[in-house]
């Protein structure tokens, strides 16, 4: 069997264990709060743009307050785009701890259960993206979901909004958004997770200041690495004990058993 640290299974030939019979079983409840946490993070980094106040600290620049103001996310309409564990738990946090409007699109959840939530069910992906101040992405990386903020979705934010990733870099079109950064269509961005980790040295978002940008370790706290590695080898005896969790591959499950 095949154990992955964590829930994306993109390093793992998937289809090729699957065609062998085997298993492939992931961890998706272990470092969910890290993410969300981290999410949140990365919002205030860029509202309060901690990243140049620190440099402008260290340079003893004190007057870096009256040429660079600041926001508050209180309040704010927040844009999730995906409701699984991780856009649940950033929702609640947002709502709970900042009091933020919550504008949810989900391609799981009812517009009844997000409403029961307390929060509001976008009626479009489009209509979310032209009403949140910021936007932050927790869907999965799917054929369909490639480069799901493009161009034309750029254009439809707020030249004020923020966009956030914390989920998988083939979500966005970074190229757009860097042009879109550096025109000031857009006010912000953050983000943990690229289209490849091997990021050129002239990257142009690695030159923009209104990118607050982390080397894709949302989920790599040390209370985080410490669940996975548990939760993973809870995966692995159970499964070698005939019982499945958290099997990626349900269909080798369903073979091994008959």
């Amino acid at each position: 069997m095949i154990g992955s640290h964590g829930i994306g299974v993109d390093a793992i030939a998937l289809d090729r264990a699957t065609a062998l019979g085997i298993p492939v079983v992931n961890t998706p409840e272990a470092n969910r709060g890290a993410v969300a946490e981290h999410t949140i993070a990365l919002m205030l980094g860029v509202a309060k743009r901690l990243v140049k106040a620190d440099a402008a600290t260290r340079a003893r620049n004190f007057g870096f307050k009256y040429q660079n103001p600041t926001t508050d996310i209180s309040g704010k309409v927040l844009g999730i785009i995906g409701f699984g564990g991780i856009g649940r738990r950033v929702a609640k946090m947002a709502k709970q701890g900042f009091l933020m409007d919550v504008l949810i699109l989900s391609d799981t959840a009812s517009r009844m259960e997000i409403e029961r939530l307390g929060y509001r069910a976008a009626a479009s992906l489009d209509a979310l993206l032209a009403e949140a101040d910021i936007v932050s992405l927790h869907r999965i990386s799917t054929p369909n979901s490639r480069r799901l903020i493009g161009e034309r979705e750029l254009t439809l934010m707020k030249p004020t909004a923020v966009l956030i990733n914390t989920a998988r870099g083939a979500l966005v079109d970074e190229a757009s958004l860097a042009a879109a950064l550096k025109e000031f269509k857009i006010a912000g961005a953050a983000l943990d997770v690229f289209e490849s980790e091997h990021m050129a040295p002239n990257h142009p978002l690695l030159t923009l200041p209104n990118v607050v940008l982390s080397p894709h370790c949302a989920g790599s706290s040390i209370e985080a690495l410490e669940r996975t590695a548990e939760q993973l080898v809870e995966r692995i005896v159970a499964v070698l004990k005939g019982i499945p969790m958290d099997v990626v591959n349900s269909e080798v499950w369903e073979r091994r058993r008959r």
